[in-house]
């Protein structure tokens, strides 16, 4: 019975993240904090243990708390909720190395490093390659499991991530990784790496073309009634090919390569 009880609360919470991930869209950034607030309070006040899913539930709304208030400039506090964020998903997978779920709880870690590298970049935290470093150890833990050890996928030149590896990973984790050589691409551009930021929107483009090829019209009901929330719905997928279009036209720009 407490089991069930504890699974209820569970769900209840996580469609208050959810509203709040909704909210956090729409640009509506008080009721999403103050939601996210609210389900983290929850959750902690649960007795959560050593419950995975409830850890992991703490975790996330940690993150969400530091993306609301880093969209909202208020950098310092971004800062400490991603960092707390961090060293309790660290914490999580130390402690489930042999978890089946241990691909997830890397590419959660990813996702926050990933937010907290382009934090970092916009508060000046961080000298620019140190930042480099962060997104790069970012998609490292987000294709934790898709790729051989010996791959060397630090490395932006080897950063390949092939057509099969893409029909692996669904549209969310694309997105994401897409998204993270997109940061990548536009530090490079900041600081004039003209080549290597063309090379990263470039490897980026590729990934978001597989992603869109093998699209289909039933791919959100495909993922479930909370695909509205939990995944990119057909046009973030096709906008996200044009945008990285765009990044690379302004990067040719920069470099006056206006035939480009």
């Amino acid at each position: 019975h407490d089991h069930m009880k504890a699974d209820n609360s569970l769900e209840y919470t996580q469609s208050m993240m959810d509203l709040g991930e909704l909210h956090y869209k729409l640009g509506n950034m008080n009721q999403s904090q103050d939601i996210f607030m609210s389900a983290l309070k929850q959750l902690l006040e649960s007795n959560i243990g050593t419950d995975r899913n409830s850890m992991l539930m703490v975790a996330q709304c940690m993150h969400s708390l530091g993306a609301v208030h880093a969209r909202c400039g208020e950098f310092d506090e971004a800062f400490r909720w991603y960092e707390e964020a961090v060293r309790r998903k660290n914490e999580i997978i130390k402690e489930n190395r042999n978890s089946e779920s241990i691909n997830s709880y890397h590419f959660e870690l990813g996702k926050t490093y990933n937010a907290l590298a382009a934090l970092q970049t916009m508060r000046g935290g961080l000298q620019w390659r140190d930042a480099m470093s962060m997104f790069q150890l970012a998609e490292r833990h987000q294709l934790h499991g898709y790729l051989n050890d010996d791959d060397n996928f630090l490395e932006m030149e080897g950063n390949v991530v092939t057509k099969n590896i893409v029909e692996k990973l669904t549209p969310h984790h694309v997105q994401s990784i897409v998204n993270i050589r997109f940061n990548v691409g536009k530090l490079l551009h900041q600081h004039a790496q003209y080549d290597d930021a063309i090379g990263t929107f470039r490897d980026a483009l590729d990934l978001a073309r597989l992603d869109v090829e093998r699209m289909t019209t039933d791919d959100v009901q495909d993922f479930g009634a909370s695909s509205a929330v939990s995944h990119p719905s057909p046009f973030e997928r096709k906008n996200a090919v044009v945008e990285l279009l765009v990044q690379i036209a302004d990067v040719h720009a920069s470099a006056q390569k206006y035939d480009e």
